[in-house]
């Protein structure tokens, strides 16, 4: 375990260990071959089939044994490539059915380009809950004679192409997705593909909600959760029967969160319909998003049991559910790179260094059963169309870490310290004069209510894995963290923590009832260099993303209006506030202030 070195502050300091969010026992840390594990791209960068042969050529040197592409519409009547506007991972979950003469100009694309080492690859399908043109219609039968048609109505009113009107055969949305997902097996299969990348994207968006099908149906939700089951093993049952051997990649594969009980419990039961369906040949692998900015050995253990336990307690056929289902992961190569400042030539400056992305991919293979997908954004592997005037900008060190990413390493590896033993110890934080110094430059059209001087305390993260998957937010996660005292308005490194990354300050603090009814603010005078801010709950509030690193003289203070204040002597808020600072000084370096608009009145 790495050590986090402290440098003396009026007395002399000790090394201390870095304590990660205590988990379960890691399991088996003993090498194991890595003999028939593969890694897949599954990203912005997403090839059709049309420009699949630029992309194996593209990406022959990378290490990546397989890719998840996607297959184009073709106009019946003009003949023409209408990929843009049709682009079919959005189409195969769906109430039309789609003709064999818009899409076999894909297989024969794919026959003629030359894959080289990418043979391992997937068709890309999103069931309209992802695509958002409909809701789940597809799994039910709709009998306008039973059900009352006026209750129908678009899952996302005023989205294009949402069925506006009761169907003229009750079996015209379920006839399609069998039509549709039969017709992408066989495709599948004549293309050499491995089968099916199914992304549901649910995450209680509403997606595979149940409220609206219990409107039309005047069912109680079990019993439509049945109906849903059994209509979606009926159709694998036929996807089996055209590709025997097809593989599933189905993101997510299971229940990640008890929450969905009111938001996606659909997405439960429609992978329970393909288990149910599945042929003894096929295969099914939960797709393990939640992985996706992991790096320890250990948390893939870890998130393989979780997940293991949660969808045996949510399916309702828990003992095929144990028997079938087989977990692979998601890593996302530059992760938050849209909020988090974008994607650095730096790899110091991104989530992974090029060194514990290989370390990830390795332990994320150890752990998997069959499959790695590496998702990307900003980072480049190849400029899909879209974006054909960006270039590639991935550097070499990560393009190295795929390709050797199966070599044989300890299994106790531990994140990269990213340089932050080498960087000089940072002057006070009071040296750099800033408009945050003080309260009356930092706010000068507020008043002030409190400062909040005390009682501070941080928590490191080195892993940056505290707003997302094993992390902070997750019931109990708090507990996991090793908390300790620390002043704001002043450095972390000039408190003893020489570290670079991640870290939670929290702190409680009272409101006087006086100002109930007033706006509350939140005032921070500088934060180095990147922050959510959290109060009383989990729910963002505040986020602010600046450069890569601290810029001195420093930016603007940060003010904000605090949503959800608790107010008078016996209630305390609870003020959680995120930093990550990959590079430079970190933490929240000015004084915080409580404050309410300027209002004679009250």
């Amino acid at each position: 375990m790495r050590l986090v070195m402290f440098r003396p502050i009026n007395t002399v300091c000790t090394a201390i260990v870095l304590l990660l969010p205590a988990l379960e026992a890691a399991g088996d840390e003993t090498e194991r071959p890595l003999t028939g594990k593969k890694v897949i791209s599954f990203g912005w960068d997403m090839p059709n089939a049309v420009h699949f042969a630029n992309y194996a050529q593209r990406l022959q040197g990378s290490g990546f044994d397989g890719v998840v592409l996607n297959f184009t519409k073709r106009s019946t009547a003009t003949g023409a490539d209408t990929e843009e506007r049709k682009d079919m991972r959005y189409y195969w979950v769906h109430w039309e059915p789609v003709q064999l003469d818009e899409i076999e100009h894909n297989v024969d694309a794919v026959r003629m380009a030359n894959p080289g080492r990418l043979k391992h690859n997937f068709l890309s399908i999103y069931p309209s809950c992802n695509a958002g043109n409909v809701s789940p219609a597809q799994f039910f039968v709709w009998d306008s004679q039973k059900y009352d048609t006026t209750k129908f109505k678009p899952f996302r009113p005023g989205k294009a192409g949402e069925p506006q009107s009761w169907p003229e055969d009750p079996y015209q949305y379920l006839n399609a997705f069998k039509h549709n997902m039969v017709l992408a097996a066989r495709l599948c299969r004549d293309s050499g593909f491995v089968g099916f990348c199914i992304d549901q994207e649910t995450y209680g968006r509403g997606p595979m909600n149940d409220v609206w099908p219990m409107e039309v149906f005047d069912e109680p939700i079990e019993t439509i959760r049945d109906r849903v089951r059994r209509n979606v093993a009926e159709v694998f049952r036929a996807v089996c029967d055209e590709y025997p051997e097809i593989q599933i990649l189905l993101i997510p594969g299971g229940r990640y969160t008890s929450t969905w009980d009111k938001n996606d419990s659909l997405a439960m039961a429609f992978t329970d319909g393909i288990l149910m369906g599945l042929g003894p040949k096929a295969t099914i692998h939960d797709g393990q998003e939640k992985a996706y900015d992991l790096s320890l050995h250990k948390r893939f253990v870890a998130l393989n049991r979780e997940t293991r336990e949660a969808g045996i307690r949510f399916s309702a056929v828990p003992d095929l559910y144990r028997e079938r289902m087989r977990y692979s992961f998601g890593l996302w190569l530059d992760f938050r790179s849209g909020s988090y400042g974008g994607w650095h030539d730096d790899p110091y400056l991104n989530h992974f260094s090029a060194t514990d992305f290989g370390n990830a991919l390795h332990h994320a293979l150890h752990e998997s059963d069959g499959y790695v997908w590496v998702y990307n954004e900003q980072a480049i592997f190849w400029p899909a169309r879209w974006r054909e005037d960006k270039k590639p900008n991935i550097a070499s060190a990560y393009l190295e870490a795929i390709r050797n990413c199966k070599t044989p390493r300890p299994l106790d590896r531990q994140s990269h310290s990213r340089g932050a033993e080498n960087e000089p110890q940072p002057q006070a934080a009071a040296s750099y004069t800033t408009t945050g110094d003080r309260f009356e430059t930092a706010a000068p059209d507020l008043k002030l209510v409190t400062s909040i001087e005390e009682g501070w305390e941080i928590a490191l993260d080195p892993e940056d894995i505290g707003l997302w998957s094993l992390g902070i937010r997750t019931p109990g996660g708090e507990e996991k963290f090793n908390w300790r005292p620390i002043r704001v308005a002043e450095f972390w490194e000039n408190q003893g923590y020489v570290y670079n990354g991640a870290a939670f300050y929290r702190v409680r603090f009272k409101v006087p009832e006086k100002y109930r009814g007033r706006k509350i603010y939140i005032v921070m005078g500088g934060v180095a260099n990147k922050c959510h801010v959290h109060l009383n709950t989990w729910e963002w509030i505040y986020g602010v993303y600046k450069g890569a690193g601290m810029s001195v003289p420093a930016k603007d203070p940060l003010r904000f209006p605090a949503r959800g204040v608790k107010f008078g002597d016996e209630e305390e808020n609870l003020l959680r506030v995120y930093v990550r600072n990959p590079r430079g000084p970190g933490g929240i370096y000015k004084p915080v202030w409580i404050a309410v608009e300027k209002d004679e009145q009250k």
